[in-house]
């Protein structure tokens, strides 16, 4: 005879399984984490999914592991903190609320609400008295408070940038958002445009970047980071631009010691030289190439497989270390980002120089040798090191010794010195957009920018703000869009203050649990001893923590993870971009009642 439990468990019904331990869980307050407790605290801490209105198959493939992992901690005897949040800023939600007509924040908070009840059908184990979501006043209002904190210390600034412009969404792109020349969300051709930007000074940092003791860290990842880095030591020097008074071209090169073997200028076309030096006669040819180079991708740009291109501008250099008078040409191999965004070219010595100057016919001095005598022609540029030729008082000198005696010359002359570069940029912050954090800035007529006062945090979005942005998009106008003021002094003033870029959210958002205790004393959060965001790092360091940074940075850094992006493409071979609605969606398979299934499909 079939007893009564061996029935019910004859068939799984999740509908009716599933609702009840929900409730269950629920009532009972199971995932609920208390700020004390005698167990070893954990902080498991995941990515938040922005609230695009449902959770795709990408949001279960990352969320399902880490959820079972904290049960499993929890069942180990850990106290875990596993909160959960959405990074709910961003141009997504700014464009689906003017297709629709409504505001983001409402769009937003739909959405948030579906994706709550999708994650409770799913079953995880999240303390929601936790959430974190980053569109809210009382979260960004750390952002700003950040913010501050940086613009304080020199380390937040303003400054005009090119940048990549996407006319349909009327914003900002990174280069990783620019895929082919378009933008990766609405397939828009993107242009550059010269505008003003905020920026944080990371670069401030990056010989400490460099430094890798006591990080086991494997080779390929160390090799990669101090590419991107890209730390280079040579001479900064000048030449004076002839028959131009008062302007100079400054350029940063790594091989000063072939400073004789300079015969042509390049600049990068959106170097503002440009427009101030080239010859009547030229400027018509000048204007047509910088305004096609401008628009080319960085990496198109810098191809080595790439034809080189460029065009005169008809002005003059003069090499101060051979008195002659060299062109000064415009060419798209060479980026403003980059150094000064001017080069002196030495084409015996340099590959991409060679090849222009053979295209262009220009001239072609050999001034370093390798053992044995100097050539008159060359088929090819020597890029090692040698014995100095052609180079005046400094012929004979092997070109290792040359380097710092260029640099020491120039120097004395008072034209330039020993430098240091890097092809680190600092991190472009703002976009011009309205659904994100405002930046805390008071432009003031009489004053400049004037940071808002602490206690007066935060800068509200105006809740008209889609409106503003209508108005100054119709009226052709690319400038920083208005997102609240402050009164400074009884002076007028206003604040054009564009939006944070998202990253800064998920950044910060990784720190709401972890208050520093002499940076934040004023967070009322418990403090499970973990720095999480780059702005955490920074701010901290700023703040005297510099030894707690490095700690943290060899703890994090040394742990083995797990990259989940990308893998769902990859899975199934699909193309899994949630900007563009390509991601499977599990709600048929909720649709049963049942969120364990779709939690299973990674496995």
């Amino acid at each position: 005879m079939t007893s009564e439990t061996e029935k019910k468990i004859d068939r799984y019904t999740p509908a009716a399984i599933e609702q009840k331990w929900r409730e269950r869980w629920a009532s009972s307050g199971l995932h609920n984490t208390p700020d004390t407790s005698d167990k070893p605290n954990f902080y498991f801490l995941t990515m938040f999914p922005y609230p695009s209105g449902e959770i795709h198959v990408g949001h279960w493939y990352a969320f399902a592991p880490p959820d079972a992992a904290a049960r499993f901690l929890r069942m180990r005897g850990h106290n875990v903190l596993f909160p959960m949040g959405f990074d709910a800023f961003g141009i997504n939600a700014e464009n689906a609320a003017i297709d629709r007509g409504i505001h983001p924040a409402v769009w937003t908070e739909k959405n948030m609400a579906h994706m709550r009840d999708q994650f409770n059908r799913m079953g995880a184990a999240i303390d929601w008295r936790r959430e974190v979501v980053t569109c809210y006043p009382e979260y960004y209002r750390w952002n700003q408070w950040m913010f501050l904190k940086l613009f304080e210390k020199g380390l937040a600034y303003r400054a005009d940038a090119p940048v990549n412009w996407c006319p349909r969404d009327e914003t900002v792109l990174a280069n990783e958002q620019v895929i082919n020349g378009r933008c990766e969300r609405c397939d828009t051709v993107v242009v550059k445009q010269q505008m003003t930007q905020w920026f944080y000074r990371i670069t401030r940092y990056a010989d400490e970047l460099l430094k890798f003791e006591g990080l086991d860290w494997p080779e390929r990842v160390r090799v990669l980071q101090t590419n991107w880095i890209g730390r280079s030591e040579g001479a900064e020097l000048a030449f004076p631009v002839d028959g131009v008074a008062g302007e100079e071209i400054r350029f940063f090169t790594t091989r000063p010691d072939t400073i004789y073997g300079a015969t042509f200028m390049v600049l990068a076309p959106e170097h503002p030289l440009v427009a101030k030096i080239t010859a009547p006669a030229r400027r018509s040819e000048v204007e047509r190439y910088v305004a096609s180079a401008r628009n080319m991708a960085e990496i198109e740009r810098t191809s080595t497989a790439r034809e080189k291109t460029g065009v005169d501008t008809g002005a003059f250099a003069r090499n101060v270390f051979t008195g002659e008078r060299i062109p000064v040409w415009v060419a798209d191999y060479v980026l403003a980002t980059y150094g000064t965004g001017a080069i002196m070219a030495v084409p015996a010595h340099d590959e991409r120089d060679f090849a222009f100057a053979r295209k262009y016919g220009l001239d072609i001095r050999e001034v370093i040798k390798p053992e044995g005598a100097a050539h008159d022609h060359l088929d090819a540029p020597y890029a090692g090191e040698g014995i100095m030729v052609r180079s005046g008082p400094f012929s004979d000198m092997r070109s290792e010794q040359g380097k710092k005696a260029i640099a020491d010359e120039a120097k004395k002359r008072g034209i330039g010195g020993p430098s240091v570069t890097y092809r680190l940029r600092d991190w472009l912050i703002s976009r011009q957009r309205y659904w994100g954090t405002p930046i805390p800035i008071v432009h003031c007529e009489r004053c400049g920018a004037v940071p808002v006062p602490y206690e007066q945090l935060p800068v509200v979005l105006p809740r008209d703000g889609l409106e503003v942005r209508r108005r100054f998009h119709e009226q052709g106008a690319r400038k920083e869009m208005a997102a609240g003021a402050a009164v400074h002094r009884r002076r007028r003033a206003r604040d054009p203050a564009p939006s944070v870029h998202a990253l800064h959210d998920e950044g910060a958002a990784r720190s709401r649990r972890d208050p520093l205790r002499r940076a934040r004393a004023a967070l009322p959060l418990p403090g499970h001893d973990r720095l999480q965001g780059p702005q955490d790092v920074q701010v901290a360091w700023e703040c005297g923590d510099a030894r707690r940074v490095r700690r943290e940075v060899r703890r994090r850094h040394s742990a083995s993870l797990h990259d989940v992006h990308g893998s769902v493409g990859r899975w199934r071979g699909l193309g899994c971009l949630r900007h563009r609605g390509r991601a499977p969606l599990p709600a048929t398979r909720l649709g049963d009642g049942s969120g364990g299934s779709p939690a299973s499909w990674p496995a």
